[in-house]
C-alpha cells in the first residue's frame, strides 16, 4: 500500500470544494453586502461618507495584514480546519457585537477589525484547501467556491434588507452574525491532508527505506523516520506524501517567511499589479448602491442592482473558471482582460442615469469585472508552482492590505469634497487600466524560484535522523 493516499480529484475532494462554496455564500454574502450596511450607517449615525467608508477601509487593512500570519504561522502551528472554525467565531463576533454600537468608531473596531481578521481565518485558507486536493479539477472548483460569493451577494442583500426593515439596524446585524455563524459547520469539512498520511503511516508499519532528495545517496528507514516525527522540540515536523501533494509541513520559524519572493521582478509586479486591480474589483459594485441612493433610487431598486451583480457574477466567474481549465486562453491574459473592462466601467458611470442603465450596467460588470478572485490563485501556481502557493498567497493578500485600506478613505473622501461618486468611479476605473498594463509586463520577466523539499538524513555519529532546512 501506498504511504500516503490522499484523494485527489475525488472522493472528500468535492466535499473540500462544497464547504468552501457555501462558506463563501454566507460569508462573502454578507461582505458584499455592506453597499446596504453603508447606508443604514449613514442614516443610523449622520456620520460622512468617508467615516463611514472607513469601515470598509479597516476591514481590509486587517484581512490583509493577517492572512500572512494565517498562511505562513498559524497553519503551520495548528491545522487549518482548526484556524477556520476560530475564524468563524471572530467573523460571528465581529457583525453581531454591532447590536451595541453607539457610534460608528465601535463599528471600525466590530464590523471593521474583527469581521475582517475572521475573514482572513476562512477564505484564503478555503483556497488553498483546494489547491491541496485537486489537480485536474483545480482551475473549475476554485471558480465554483469562488462563485459561492457571487451566488451569495445574489441572496443576501434581499434578505438582509428584510431584516432591517423588520428588526432595525440593530436586530438585523444580530440575526446576520447568527447566519455567519454557520460557518462553522462549513470549516469541520476541511480535513487536513495529514488525516491520510496519518492512517497511511499505521497501515504501512513495516519498515522501508525512504529517498528523502532525488539524487541523493542520503535515505532513512520508516524505523529512523519516527523519532524524528515525534520530536517537536526543535520546533520542526515534516511529513511525507506521495506525488505533488503533501500535508501541512510545521517548519521553523526562520523558513516560515519565503523573502525570496520579494527579490523575484515578475511577483513584485504582480504584486502590484494586484494592489491596483482589486480597488476596481471589490469596490465598484460596492459603490453602485450608494451611487445609486444619491440618484434617488428607492431602497428596493438598490437591492435589485446588487442581486442583478451577483447573479451575473454567478455565471461569468464559472464560466471563466471552466474557460481557464481549457487552457485556451492563459490565465494571465483573463484577467488583463477583465481589468481592462474594469477600467472602462469606472470610467463609463456618470453616463448612468436610468434603472435600466443601472440593470445593463450591473448585468456587464458581474458577467465580466470580476474575475480576480477566480484567476489570481491560478496565476500564483503558474508562475510561482504550486508549492509556493501558500507563501505567495499570503504575501499578496498582505501587500493588497494597504491599498485595500488606503482604497475606501480615497473613495470617501473624493465623495465628500465633489459631492457625488463620479470621481471615485474614475479613480476605481484608471487604477484597473494601470494594473492591466503592470500585469501585461510580466511576460517579459521569469519567476527563477525553486522550491525544494527538507533534506532527511541520518547522522552517522548517532544514528539520528536530522532535517536540513529548504533553500529557495
Amino acid at each position: 500500500m501506498v504511504y500516503s493516499s490522499v484523494p485527489i480529484d475525488r472522493g472528500w475532494a468535492w466535499m473540500i470544494g462544497f464547504g468552501a462554496c457555501v462558506q463563501n455564500i454566507i460569508l462573502l454574502g454578507v461582505l458584499k453586502s455592506f453597499g446596504i450596511v453603508l447606508v443604514e450607517i449613514i442614516e443610523e449615525f449622520g456620520s460622512s461618507s468617508s467615516m463611514a467608508s472607513a469601515i470598509i477601509s479597516v476591514q481590509s487593512t486587517c484581512h490583509g495584514f493577517t492572512v500572512p500570519v494565517v498562511l505562513h504561522i498559524l497553519t503551520a502551528i495548528f491545522s487549518i480546519r482548526q484556524v477556520m472554525l476560530c475564524g468563524s467565531v471572530i467573523a460571528s463576533l465581529g457583525v453581531g457585537l454591532g447590536f451595541f454600537a453607539m457610534n460608528v468608531e465601535f463599528l471600525l473596531f466590530t464590523y471593521g477589525a474583527l469581521l475582517g481578521i475572521g475573514n482572513a481565518c476562512l477564505y484564503a485558507p478555503s483556497l488553498v484547501m483546494i489547491g491541496q486536493y485537486f489537480d485536474k479539477r483545480r482551475g473549475l472548483v476554485t471558480a465554483l467556491a469562488v462563485a459561492g460569493g457571487s451566488v451569495g451577494q445574489l441572496t443576501a442583500p434581499p434578505v438582509i434588507r428584510y431584516l432591517f426593515d423588520t428588526y432595525g439596524f440593530r436586530g438585523g446585524l444580530l440575526l446576520m452574525s447568527a447566519l455567519t455563524l454557520h460557518c462553522a459547520v462549513t470549516s469541520s469539512l476541511m480535513r487536513p491532508v495529514s488525516y491520510y498520511t496519518h492512517n497511511a503511516e499505521i497501515e504501512n508499519s513495516k519498515p522501508r527505506t525512504l529517498c528523502c532528495n532525488k539524487g541523493s545517496n542520503e535515505s532513512v528507514t520508516q524505523e529512523q523516520l519516527e523519532p524524528l516525527e515525534k520530536n517537536t522540540s526543535n520546533g520542526v515536523v515534516s511529513k511525507m506524501q506521495n506525488g505533488d501533494t503533501e500535508s501541512d509541513e510545521k517548519t521553523s520559524c526562520a523558513n516560515l517567511i519565503e523573502l525570496s519572493l520579494l527579490k523575484n521582478v515578475k511577483f513584485i509586479l504582480l504584486l502590484l499589479s494586484s494592489c491596483l486591480g482589486t480597488v476596481g474589483a471589490i469596490y465598484i459594485g460596492m459603490y453602485i448602491p450608494p451611487h445609486a441612493k444619491d440618484l434617488g433610487f428607492k431602497d428596493h431598486q438598490i437591492v435589485w442592482f446588487i442581486t442583478i451583480i451577483g447573479a451575473s457574477d454567478l455565471v461569468g466567474r464559472v464560466a471563466c473558471g471552466a474557460l481557464a481549465d481549457t487552457r485556451i486562453i492563459q490565465c494571465q491574459n483573463l484577467l488583463i482582460a477583465s481589468f481592462l473592462i474594469n477600467g472602462l466601467f469606472g470610467n463609463l458611470v456618470f453616463s448612468l442615469s436610468r434603472y435600466w442603465h443601472f440593470c445593463v450596467f450591473c448585468v456587464m460588470y458581474g458577467l465580466l469585472g470580476s474575475h480576480y478572485f477566480s484567476l489570481i490563485s491560478l496565476i500564483l501556481v503558474d508562475f510561482f508552482g504550486l508549492k509556493m502557493l501558500t507563501k505567495s498567497f499570503g504575501f499578496l493578500i498582505f501587500l493588497e492590505a494597504i491599498t485595500n485600506g488606503i482604497g475606501p478613505l480615497i473613495l470617501g473622501y473624493l465623495r465628500d469634497e465633489t459631492g457625488d461618486y463620479l470621481a471615485s468611479f474614475y479613480y476605481m476605473g484608471n487604477t484597473s487600466i494601470l494594473a492591466a498594463f503592470i500585469l501585461f509586463t510580466t511576460r517579459f520577466f521569469h519567476s527563477n524560484l525553486i522550491y525544494r523539499k527538507p533534506s532527511i538524513v541520518v547522522d552517522p555519529e548517532n544514528n539520528k535522523s536530522l532535517l536540513k532546512s529548504p533553500v529557495s
